[in-house]
């Protein structure tokens, strides 16, 4: 089996590589993933794909945590209120959760680590310090739900922009200082740039066109630089039988990195097929 740079303990989950550090507790997926350094930058304040799934309590049953690079599957409690399984493998991070009164459907989140592409050829051709992909799905047993989730990212960047043109790389700059932002398809395509404050890198976060329909940005706690981008997901019913699959992508890239290099990437990314997940 492939080795994972994902280290689990409990239900909790460390990424440290050269490319980057996180920390991700499987019991509060809206906690989300929280990065503390990208490309031996350290980094504070930046929170990426807070799932909004209902926080979840430990159980006396938790299994022992693994720290080994290479956890195997396992379900961490036995208890329904805590995740089925938490597991790792190859550069792939899974929690699938099972069906609540609350939210009535099973979800399955999948963050999956991007290496670092300086030059050469790549699969994605932005020049980036290093990325991570969220893939939420989703099902049900019942005949009818709504499964509508928010996920968000919370940073402290000076401005955000959204990319308004592929053609011509053309970003458009979205005020974030005061009050909440509408953004939609009619705003632009899902890729918005964020210059972090402070430092030589910047925070590009891209939603797959199929799954972007809403999104809010809108200041967040008393930082004044402090700015959440959340994206509402999954906006139709769902049926039994029916996998509903949405992607992301966060890319630390250097500051100076070209719009052109954004949009080329975002163009690819778009055209993807779906990635295969247990």
């Amino acid at each position: 089996m492939q080795n994972s740079p994902w280290q689990i303990q409990d239900h909790v989950a460390r990424l440290t590589t050269e490319q980057i550090s996180a920390g991700i507790d499987s019991l509060n997926p809206a906690g989300g993933a929280t990065v503390t350094s990208a490309g031996n930058v350290a980094l504070s304040d930046i929170t990426l794909f807070r799932v909004g799934l209902p926080a979840l309590s430990p159980s006396p049953l938790t299994g022992e945590g693994r720290g080994e690079a290479e956890a195997l599957p396992s379900a961490i409690a036995q208890s329904p209120m805590s995740p089925v399984e938490f597991f790792a493998r190859g550069k792939d991070l899974i929690a699938i959760y099972s069906e609540r009164p609350d939210r009535p459907f099973r979800a399955q989140i999948c963050w999956r680590l991007i290496g670092s592409q300086y030059g050469g050829e790549s699969l994605v051709e932005l020049p980036h310090v290093a990325a991570l992909e969220l893939i939420l799905s989703i099902q049900t047993s019942l005949l009818d739900s709504d499964p509508a989730v928010e996920v968000e990212t919370e940073l402290a960047a000076r401005q955000a922009s959204q990319l308004a043109d592929t053609a011509s790389a053309r970003f458009n700059d979205v005020p974030t200082l005061v009050t909440a932002t509408m953004l939609s398809p009619d705003t632009g395509a899902g890729c918005f740039r964020f210059p972090l404050a402070g430092r030589q890198l910047v925070y590009i976060e891209m939603i797959h066109p199929a799954d972007f329909h809403r999104a809010t940005l809108a200041p967040r706690g008393t930082n004044p630089m402090a700015i959440g981008l959340a994206h509402r997901l999954f906006p139709q019913r769902l049926e039994k039988g029916v996998i509903l699959r949405s992607r992301l992508r966060g890319f630390f890239a250097p500051a100076e990195v070209a719009n052109s290099a954004v949009a080329r990437a975002y163009q690819e990314f778009a055209a993807s097929e779906p990635p295969l997940t247990t």
